[in-house]
C-alpha cells in the first residue's frame, strides 16, 4: 500500500506493473508506468490495457522504494519456489510484481477490501486507496516541484488538470488550517478572558 502513497499509482496502475518494468539495479533506479490491470464490465473479465492516458511515465525510485520492491520480490519468490515444490503451476504469466501466493493477479476488489480493514485498524476509515495519490500529488506541490514535473508523475497529459485538482484543493487546505489556528487562537483568548473575570 506504501507505494501509492510513494508513488502516485492509480490501483490499476500498481495491479499491472511488471518486473521487466522495474530497474532497481540500474545507475537511476526507475519503473516504468505504461500498463494497467482492470476489470472490463464490458467483457466480464480482467484485462490488460494501456494506462489511462495511453501514455506511459518513467517514475524514478527512492531507496525506500526500492527496499519494499526487493522485499516484495524476495517473498514473491519464496511464494514461487514453494508452489513449484508442490507441483502446482505458478499462475504469473505477466511477470507482475504484486501476486497472490499462487501467483495469479491480484483483484481491485480483494485491495480495495484489504486497504479499507488496514486503514480502519490505522484509525482512519474513510480514507480510500485513490486518497493516497491525491496525497502523493499534495506532497509534491508541497515541496515545491513544477507543475509540468508533477503533472508527468501523476501521468496527467494536461498540467492544466493538475493545477485544477491539486493546486486549488492544497489552497483550500492552506485556508482550512489558517482558519483552524485562529479558531484555536480565539479558544485560547476566550479561556484566559474567563480566568481574569474569575480572579
Amino acid at each position: 500500500m506504501l507505494l501509492y502513497l510513494l508513488l502516485g499509482l492509480r490501483e490499476c496502475e500498481a495491479i499491472g506493473l511488471t518486473w521487466k518494468k522495474v530497474r532497481l539495479n540500474s545507475e537511476t533506479p526507475y519503473a516504468v508506468v505504461d500498463m494497467q490491470l482492470a476489470w472490463s464490465k464490458r467483457n466480464k473479465c480482467r484485462e490488460y490495457r494501456t494506462t489511462k492516458e495511453e501514455d506511459y511515465r518513467k517514475l524514478y525510485l527512492s531507496e525506500t522504494v526500492i527496499e519494499l520492491l526487493k522485499a516484495e520480490k524476495a517473498v514473491q519468490d519464496k511464494h514461487k519456489k514453494a508452489v513449484k515444490e508442490s507441483g502446482a503451476e505458478w499462475k504469473n504469466d505477466l511477470d507482475l510484481v504484486f501476486t497472490k501466493e499462487d501467483g495469479s493477479p491480484l483483484c481491485q476488489v480483494t485491495v480495495y477490501k484489504h486497504f479499507k480493514d488496514a486503514a480502519a485498524k490505522a484509525g482512519i476509515p474513510g480514507t480510500r486507496v485513490h486518497d493516497l495519490r491525491h496525497q502523493f500529488a499534495t506532497k509534491l506541490l508541497e515541496s515545491g516541484v513544477d507543475m509540468d514535473t508533477m503533472a508527468k508523475a501523476m501521468g496527467h497529459t494536461d498540467p492544466s488538470f493538475s493545477i485544477k485538482r491539486y493546486v486549488n484543493a492544497t489552497q483550500k487546505a492552506r485556508r482550512e488550517s489558517a482558519l483552524a489556528v485562529d479558531n484555536y487562537a480565539a479558544r485560547i483568548g476566550a479561556a484566559k478572558q474567563l480566568n481574569i473575570a474569575e480572579i
